[in-house]
């Protein structure tokens, strides 16, 4: 069965929410417009939306209790969602193997679903980052070869691949920091991070037959020809900086979250706000023991924070400027599922989840919530 046969069977089967596929023309003066038709359309309700990824495509499923029994696969060779940005109105999820899903508000509280794949492209090789180059929602692919022998798998010749308004699938995207390392003579990047300071940090690895080699660079912009570091300077660069430095309004909902935890813990602040190039850390030390992930979304007036078993808080602000926080939590996942991040569309939460093993992952989907304040 079809995604569009299959949404639509189920949308009625669940009622709110609900999923269908609307073959009325969109208003022209709709943003959705720019868009071609979606797939989709979803409308959140009082409950629960989940989807997990099959090898081709989200499926609407009544509960990650009724996910698909996958095989674990190593994370970078596995299906799930690599990062979410938001760009304009719109919310895009990169995911691994697969390509790019996008949710765009559509009219009456619904949301239209975009999938812009070329599954052939992508599915050799892993994402190692996603940010915006030029106003563009882009990807960059690598050839994972940790987990295993990947020697029969060429390297992406183009390794950035970038969304663009009416296009099913995306195009490839040259980034000119990267022009030095181009495969055909065995470069590929494995990782490309902003740093608290603006720059970009990439790690670029010589894969050729003969020669293995790891280097690592900066670029104060994407545009500019970048300079040679040392590992050290790499990861220093990286380091997040700490919540106390962080906008009144994430602090608070952010430190909310985490005193209502009674673990000593030291927490890394996964940050996702409008238009933001890429994914800003901050981090708070509480105490000595692991570091825990709190998945953050954050705009003017509005935030959410989650850590991966659900539970944390929102915060607003009111119209006298004050912030007012409360616990808030996702809906509850099965024993060995995880939250792996967070963002707000249209008054619709949405969080990415995992069926984690160790270093492996088995279903994966995500979950729309109505934002209930």
């Amino acid at each position: 069965m079809g995604l569009a046969a299959a949404l639509v069977v189920i949308g009625i089967i669940l009622g709110y929410p609900k999923v269908s596929v609307t073959e009325t023309e969109t208003d022209a003066e709709t943003s959705a417009t720019l868009w071609m038709h979606p797939s989709a359309i979803v409308v959140p309700g009082d409950n629960p939306l989940w989807f997990e990824f099959s090898d081709e495509e989200p499926l609407v499923i009544s509960s990650p209790e009724e996910a698909s029994l996958r095989s674990f696969v190593p994370w970078p060779h596995s299906i799930h969602i690599q990062n979410m940005l938001i760009d304009e109105n719109r919310l895009v999820m990169a995911v691994n193997r697969l390509g790019f899903l996008v949710f765009i508000p559509w009219d009456n509280n619904r949301l239209g679903m975009y999938s812009v794949s070329d599954k052939n492209d992508w599915s050799p090789h892993s994402i190692a980052s996603f940010f915006l180059f030029d106003q563009k929602p882009s990807a960059l692919l690598y050839r994972n070869d940790f987990f295993s022998n990947n020697e029969d798998i060429s390297l992406p010749e183009t390794p950035v691949r970038a969304l663009i308004k009416g296009n099913t699938q995306p195009i490839t995207a040259e980034i000119p920091a990267f022009k030095d390392f181009p495969s055909l003579n065995g470069w590929d990047i494995e990782a490309l991070d902003q740093g608290k300071d603006g720059a970009w940090y990439f790690i670029v690895v010589q894969k050729s037959s003969d020669i293995y080699g790891k280097f690592y660079y900066k670029a104060e912009s994407l545009d500019e020809q970048p300079s040679p570091i040392s590992m050290g300077d790499y990861w220093l660069a990286l380091e997040p900086e700490s919540v106390r430095n962080a906008p009144l309004l994430l602090r608070e909902t952010s430190e909310k979250a985490i005193g209502s935890r009674s673990e000593n813990h030291s927490y890394l602040i996964e940050k996702l706000s409008l238009n933001s190039e890429y994914e800003t850390h901050y981090s708070s030390h509480s105490g000595e023991g692991d570091i825990v992930s709190l998945f953050v979304f954050s705009d003017d007036n509005t935030a959410l924070a989650v850590f991966s078993d659900g539970s944390g808080a929102a915060g607003k602000k009111n119209a006298d400027d004050s912030i007012e926080t409360f616990l808030y939590a996702l809906p509850e996942l099965p024993a060995d599922f995880f939250y792996t991040g967070i963002a707000l569309a249209d008054d619709t939460i949405m969080a990415s989840w995992e069926e984690q093993r160790s270093y492996g992952v088995g279903a994966a989907g995500f979950v729309l919530v109505k934002y209930p304040f």
